[in-house]
């Protein structure tokens, strides 16, 4: 609930008028209370709580009627094998941009051709660890290069997040200046995945959208650092710095 939460907040917060949260009718509820400037969409789960590829058609003419500008994909959506074909299904029918985060990316993993074989413009916001997953080899050591050649070979805009982000389309890189250490508590990176989407939805180009995303994330927790302190910094303290930035 939280992960999925923190995503349409990060957007609300960035400028989207209107977010829908997609989630299981099991938790619809409790996202709905905890997101009150956010609607939901419910959808049908199995037994074991995954969603699955039964409500692509629901999805897709929600995006299609509603006219829906961007997606984040990923947050809080879980890697059962039932999920992971939704995931990959919609990858490759949604036609808006989408911005793949998450369980999102580790749901691909083993199927990076779904990615190669889109119909809409996609940025993958990977930390390390879910980068790595993605190429089959440690990225630390390599970042940069890492990004760029991921980039090229799947023609996406590619957010490896970490000390210095890295934006690149694998023509441009850019690394992001802003940011501190203790913005790496959970939930920080749903927010920003938020915050990318909504940009996109406001026009922005996905290289762009990942780059301004990225500061007005970095610079809200740097004034929640100032105030609060690097150690004590919370998804909710960068919610909070977003309007101040």
């Amino acid at each position: 609930e939280g992960a999925v939460s923190m995503a349409a907040c990060g957007a609300l917060r960035t400028g989207a008028g209107l977010v829908t949260c997609a989630v299981g009718k099991s938790i619809a509820g409790v996202v709905s209370s905890y997101s009150m400037s956010a609607m939901t969409l419910s959808l049908d789960e199995y037994s074991n709580g995954y969603i699955g590829v039964s409500n692509i058609s629901k999805i897709l003419s929600f995006i299609e009627k509603r006219k829906i500008d961007s997606v984040v994909l990923g947050p809080g959506i879980s890697t059962g094998y039932e999920t992971q074909e939704l995931t990959k299904e919609l990858i490759k029918e949604v036609i808006c941009p989408i911005v793949l985060d998450a369980d999102g990316i580790n749901n691909i993993a083993d199927a990076i051709e779904v990615i190669e074989n889109r119909k809409s413009p996609l940025l993958i916001t990977p930390h390390p660890g879910e980068m790595s997953r993605l190429v089959g080899k440690p990225v630390q050591e390599n970042r940069l290069e890492i990004a760029k050649d991921f980039a090229v070979k799947t023609g996406c805009a590619v957010l490896l997040k970490g000390y210095r982000s890295i934006i690149t389309d694998g023509k441009k890189i850019y690394i992001n200046p802003s940011g501190n250490p203790g913005m790496a508590t959970g939930g920080t990176g749903d927010v920003l995945s938020g915050m990318a989407a909504a940009l996109i939805g406001q026009g922005f180009g996905m290289l762009e959208s990942a780059r301004i995303a990225t500061w007005l994330h970095g610079m809200a927790g740097d004034l929640s650092a100032l105030s609060l302190g690097e150690r004590y910094i919370l998804p909710e303290d960068i919610l909070g710095g977003i309007s101040r930035v």
